[in-house]
């Protein structure tokens, strides 16, 4: 006979072979749910729990039991058995849990001084494991759920192990929750572990094992809609009738499904039911007539049909950030998707977390969904809200005297620049460079975004190589972006790994230039005296190459004090905007002389869009600039706010009734 004690804890903990040695406590036994969910059917390990066991079990014996942990985030040490005198350390056994963290757990078995450690990864300790112990000196093996997890030789004593007491448990461990522990005379072989795994029953006189799964091939995954497994074992010592039986999704055998009774080997094709949930745990056993286990377990395999796939997620961002969107999916992985977006992929998940990062808001749906299976169904959408960054003036250096901002925000550094006349004719208004080894250089504060406007006056006296305007560098000293004059020809360039515009028109030597790039998160833009020279698709690039930056005005660093590219001529009211201006805002940037003019304070007809009312319905909607074909209705009542000035082309007209509010300005001429 092979088991000889068998605690069920079924409300009691009483072996259920009628050897008389039940476990005992100080205090009440404590009883909880066990791993099938029925109550009073476990025990709790917040004490010692104590049994005799007979002192013949010496070198040869196997343990099983199935354990959960209680409260993962107390990492103390889970002593879940031991056998001996704590004051007479060689001579005990014991076996801890420990080390669990991160689905990471290792398990420390100590036989009589020699201490060994197994590492399981990826399990979950929060749920129900089956642990088994096999030991045949000097070679002992630690199985979990039915797996062979390691094995390990140890030098064996030759101190005799008269010690008979069992303790579960320990008042210094952490709590936790032990089901089913089984004790065997001998070390049970690998067929055997997983019968002790697949069954909670306590009547199992191992002989040898009669029949053994043996499907060639064994995938690991099935669509329940099709029958192509075919079932062979291994006939030995008895005779049917023998039935297929299927674990639940999850590999238990409580309540198994029956999948074909044959008198003999083999069982031929098997049809799975198609009304079975979604798994990946399923596994198979063959019982005899009489319910007996007399199979090994068949590997762990998925079982699904066609997928069905919902899509989630409803979020607020600023322009620039992203944001998460969630798949779910049914049925047999892997799973194909695409989405309304282009965006595509496969994946094992169930549970799939999709960043996204979207320019505008949009609203995103399931386009396909399929697996081994087949086409599947969908459901579900995701919409997120994208805020345009909030423009606004975050640094201006009006170089009058000196390179301070002032707005507080960046510290620059002025090497070898110095005063002059500035575009308003003022003497110390602007800042001058003979093309030596000149430069002004700072590390960018919150002027590197998604979308972002520079704006910077110029003026030349000459061009004896590339002379650097405006641009930044990495830590390294490697240019991401460059805004430059060409030699040769004198036509303003912008160049970079992340950006490149085509050249403009030639300059003038001795004349001053407000140049403007603007970034949003579909383009860039290049302004020269509020004129759109150029624009090339950004394709929604975020910030510059590299995380450490430096902005240089003038030339490039390319190490401390170092400097090329170096202008010979003068900078004015360099500014940098968060978020980008609108055509009509550079255009006002470019016609007002005051250094560090916000722009953003202006708002031209030609960046807005009206709707005319009449009787309180749209009667007339106008984009862009007003022109001469339109007209407000009688009756119509249209508020503007200008903020700052407006331009009526000619031929705009107002009819008599109507309520338009506006001024006249020089904002926004072209």
């Amino acid at each position: 006979q092979s088991i000889i004690r068998c605690y069920t804890f079924n409300g009691n903990s009483t072996d259920q072979l009628n050897s008389g040695q039940n476990f005992t406590a100080t205090n009440p036994i404590t009883y909880a749910k066990d791993r099938i969910g029925n109550e009073n059917n476990a025990i709790k390990l917040n004490q010692e729990i104590n049994t005799n066991i007979p002192n013949t079990l010496n070198y040869v014996k196997t343990y099983s039991f199935w354990y959960k942990v209680e409260d993962l985030n107390n990492t103390t040490p889970r002593k879940l058995f031991f056998i001996g005198d704590f004051s007479n350390t060689p001579v005990r056994e014991e076996f801890v849990l420990s080390s669990f963290g991160n689905n990471q757990a290792a398990f420390f078995y100590n036989y009589r001084g020699n201490g060994m450690y197994f590492n399981a990864n990826n399990i979950n300790v929060e749920n129900w494991n089956h642990y088994s112990i096999t030991i045949n000196l000097p070679t002992i093996k630690v199985y979990l759920n039915g797996v062979l997890l390691e094995t390990s030789t140890i030098v064996q004593q030759i101190i005799p192990f008269n010690y008979n007491n069992l303790i579960l448990g320990s008042s210094y461990s952490a709590p936790g929750f032990i089901d089913d522990f089984k004790i065997f005379n001998r070390d049970l072989n690998a067929t055997e572990i997983s019968h002790v795994y697949a069954t909670n029953e306590c009547n199992l006189n191992f002989t040898e094992p009669v029949l053994s799964i043996t499907g060639t091939p064994f995938e690991t995954g099935y669509c329940s809609q099709s029958s192509a497994l075919l079932i062979k074992f291994a006939e030995k010592n008895t005779t049917g009738p023998y039935k297929l039986q299927l674990s639940d999704s999850n590999g238990g055998f409580s309540n198994p499904t029956e999948l074909r009774s044959l008198t003999s080997s083999p069982f031929g094709a098997v049809s799975f039911p198609n009304n079975l949930p979604s798994g990946n745990s399923y596994r198979m056993r063959v019982v005899s007539s009489g319910n007996q286990v007399i199979s090994n377990l068949s590997p762990s395999f998925s079982l699904g049909g066609t997928p069905a796939a919902t899509l989630s997620g409803t979020n607020v961002i600023d322009e620039g950030q992203s944001t998460n969107i969630t798949l779910t999916f049914t049925g047999l992985p892997p799973f194909n998707y695409s989405l309304s977006n282009g965006q595509s992929g496969s994946t094992n998940l169930n549970t799939l977390v999709l960043p996204v990062s979207p320019i505008v808001t949009t609203n995103y749906n399931i386009s396909s969904i399929t697996n081994t299976c087949g086409s599947g169904s969908f459901s579900g959408s995701a919409s997120i809200t994208v805020n345009p960054v909030p423009i606004r003036l975050v640094s201006c250096l009006p170089m009058d005297g000196n390179v301070f901002d002032s707005k507080g925000v960046n510290f620059p550094i002025n090497s070898g620049f110095v005063n002059s006349t500035g575009r308003s004719g003022n003497i110390n208004t602007s800042l001058n460079s003979n093309g030596g080894n000149n430069g002004i250089y700072f590390v960018p504060n919150n002027i590197i975004n998604p979308s972002f406007t520079y704006s910077l006056w110029f003026n030349l006296n000459s061009i004896g190589a590339v002379a650097h305007l405006l641009n930044v560098v990495n830590s390294s000293y490697y240019l991401q972006f460059n805004i430059y004059v060409n030699p040769g020809d004198n036509t303003i360039r912008v160049g970079g790994p992340v950006l490149a515009l085509p050249a403009t028109s030639p300059i003038n030597f001795g004349q001053w230039y407000n140049l403007v790039l603007v970034k949003n998160l579909q383009e860039f833009k290049i302004y020269l005296n509020g004129v759109l020279l150029s624009t090339t698709n950004s394709n929604g690039l975020d910030n510059f190459n590299g995380i450490d930056k430096i902005m240089n005005i003038g030339a490039t660093q390319s190490g401390q004090n170092s400097f090329y590219g170096n202008i010979n001529g003068r900078i004015d009211d360099v500014q940098f905007y968060k978020g980008a201006l609108t055509a009509g805002q550079v255009a006002a940037l470019y016609n007002n002389p005051n250094a560090c003019f916000d722009a953003t304070t202006y708002t031209c007809l030609s960046d807005m869009v009206f709707n005319t009312m009449l009787n309180g319905q749209q009667t007339h909607t106008v984009s862009n600039n007003i022109t001469a074909n339109t007209q407000i209705q009688t009756g119509s009542n249209m508020h503007f706010d200008a903020k700052r000035s407006v331009l009526l082309q000619p031929g705009f007209s107002v009819s008599g009734g109507s309520i338009f509010k506006a001024s006249a300005g020089g904002g926004c001429e072209n």
